[in-house]
């Protein structure tokens, strides 16, 4: 695939092979035979080469000497050259010969390799994550601008050498080379990302590592990987455990029972005031679907229907009759509202119930003590009136409209 050619000392090509002429695309080889191999390099790869003669006459030979070949047809390509100098039997350089190799094709895939580099490196600098590159024994050997702010490091000093390890903390660094291995010699990648991040000033922040094996021909020369500062999410989160906290201490402090179901009206937490009144314990309620277990069968079709109008955002309120799991009956006033989701989509409904069966037994009493009392007022054989406090009649008997003469319209009210 090479093409050769053998001149003189000045450059004169005394013989040619075929493939040289074919690549210069050159009828025949015969052609060529008396030209100057100059003439056929580009004036700036003519000037080069010919500086590098003196080197070439001195130690005998160069190699993989790049040059830009012209084509009879006035284009051009590129090639690599390897010249050897021959001596004759006194050891008096004689002839130069060179073989030549289209590197058209190689110069293109490293020029289309160094754009993809180039364009790579720019759009790491725009990331606002750490990119970085490290060899084989873990030193950075590049690193994005947000990786030298975060970490508070120079480019001079990363070029001096840092490990991976030395951004994070002593007590994470054994894990990490754990995790390396296991990357680098049995292609597992670690879960377990998260370390501690070290500063340059001693400062410290929680990181997460993703890193991946850079392979050549197949084989592991280095790594490459992206840090993130994941200091607003661990903050966030532990924002969030203290909401989340609170809310529970809230639910878990209230008289009322809570309850909450999803959308298929299974439950999803209750409070201890549940498993107190209820006897039910978490384990044995959650995941359950709430009015099959705890509903009297009058009942069960009042909570669905609640809880279908709850899709629609719904508040609303209403008594049920609830049952323990001793099988007591117990009377709730339910305020019943949907959850909301941040898309605004209803995931559920929460309800804070209200046990009301003392008040309703109370109720139930009063009203019976009401009955008892007009059926004896209607049997008396007294007249029996009923006041305000300012004179305002509200009840007579039978027997007092008798001796009054006067009849119930008549007597009641201010007269």
């Amino acid at each position: 695939h090479d093409g050769i050619s053998l001149m003189d000392l000045s450059g004169v090509m005394l013989f040619v092979n075929a493939r040289k002429a074919e690549m210069v695309g050159a009828d025949s080889a015969d052609v060529l035979i008396g030209n100057n191999a100059f003439n056929l390099l580009t004036p700036e790869s003519r000037a080069f080469v010919e500086s590098q003669m003196p080197i070439m006459m001195e130690q005998g030979f160069v190699e993989n000497l790049q040059a830009e070949v012209l084509r009879f047809d006035g284009t051009t390509f590129s090639a690599e050259f390897n010249i050897n100098i021959l001596n004759d039997s006194h050891g008096n350089p004689t002839y130069i010969m060179d073989t030549m190799r289209d590197i058209t094709e190689r110069k293109n895939a490293i020029n289309s390799i160094e754009q993809s580099e180039r364009k790579y490196r720019e759009l790491s600098e725009l990331l606002p994550q750490v990119v970085w590159e490290a060899d084989m024994n873990a030193r950075f050997t590049y690193s994005n601008k947000m990786g030298l702010e975060l970490f508070g490091y120079t480019q001079d000093e990363l070029n001096n050498g840092i490990s991976i390890l030395d951004v994070i903390i002593p007590e994470d660094r054994e894990r990490a080379v754990s995790n390396i291995k296991d990357l680098l010699f049995n292609n597992i990648v670690n879960a377990d990302a998260e370390y501690t991040g070290l500063r340059k000033d001693g400062t410290t922040f929680p990181i997460e590592i993703y890193t991946s094996v850079i392979l050549s021909q197949n084989h592991p020369v280095g790594f490459r990987g992206i840090t993130i500062d994941v200091s607003e999410r661990k903050e966030a989160q532990r924002a969030l455990r203290e909401s989340e906290e609170k809310y529970r201490t809230l639910m878990e402090n209230l008289n009322e029972v809570i309850m909450m179901v999803d959308n298929d009206d299974r439950v999803q937490f209750v409070n201890h005031k549940f498993t107190e009144k209820l006897g039910y314990s978490y384990d044995e309620i959650i995941g359950k679907i709430g009015y099959e277990v705890l509903l009297s069968e009058e009942d069960k079709i009042k909570i669905i229907n609640a809880n279908k109008v709850r899709l629609d955002k719904v508040i609303s309120q209403y008594e049920a009759t609830f049952i323990s799991k001793s099988g007591e009956r117990i009377e709730f006033l339910i305020s019943g509202a949907p959850i909301i989701n941040n898309k605004g989509v209803t995931v559920g409904s929460i309800g804070a119930l209200m046990d009301i069966t003392e008040r309703k037994k109370a109720e139930k009493a009063l009203h019976e003590s009401q009955q008892l009392f007009e059926i004896l007022a209607l049997m008396a054989p007294v007249g029996i009136f009923r006041t305000t406090s300012s004179g305002y009649t509200t009840y007579v008997n039978p027997k007092w409209t008798e001796l009054s003469g006067l009849t119930i319209e008549e007597a009641q009210g201010d007269g």
